[in-house]
């Protein structure tokens, strides 16, 4: 089986000895744009897309679970080899590791920033530019 995703909202499942679609799920409020997977034994799809990630029953299509991260947009995911813990890589830099069956996040990875924990309340001399790019690199203001 296949399973292919974009921006009409739809997942298709193909069989790959006909190529013919045989199951359309419907996902997400926005298109598909990060990447799908099947778990190891092939028994549920995982979706993720717009701070969410779906698990999917791939036999009755009917979506199990879903895991919402209000924070931050995955990037992309990957299962690791228990079937269990998925790990997702996110828009904001960090990488989240997700009990798949509980859709609970069990921790979040993040490498500090260049500028993590700089303090920069008045400091002189920065424009406003300046001062938000060291605020998105790991700086601190206490305003």
């Amino acid at each position: 089986m296949l399973a292919s995703g974009g921006d009409d909202h739809y997942v298709r499942l193909w069989d790959i000895q006909t190529w013919q679609c045989i199951q359309i799920l419907h996902t997400h409020a926005a298109g598909i744009t990060t990447p799908i997977m099947f778990n190891p034994d092939g028994t549920f799809l995982i979706v993720s897309n717009d701070k969410q990630i779906a698990v999917w029953d791939v036999q009755s299509g009917q979506c199990l679970r879903t895991i919402e991260d209000q924070r931050s947009h995955p990037w992309d995911i990957a299962l690791a080899p228990d079937g269990c813990t998925l790990v997702s890589g996110n828009e904001d830099g960090t990488i989240k590791l997700w009990n798949i069956h509980m859709g609970e996040l069990l921790k979040t990875l993040r490498v500090p920033r260049p500028y993590e924990g700089m303090n920069i309340t008045g400091a002189t001399g920065l424009t406003d530019a300046q001062r938000e790019t060291l605020k998105a690199l790991g700086a601190v203001e206490d305003v």
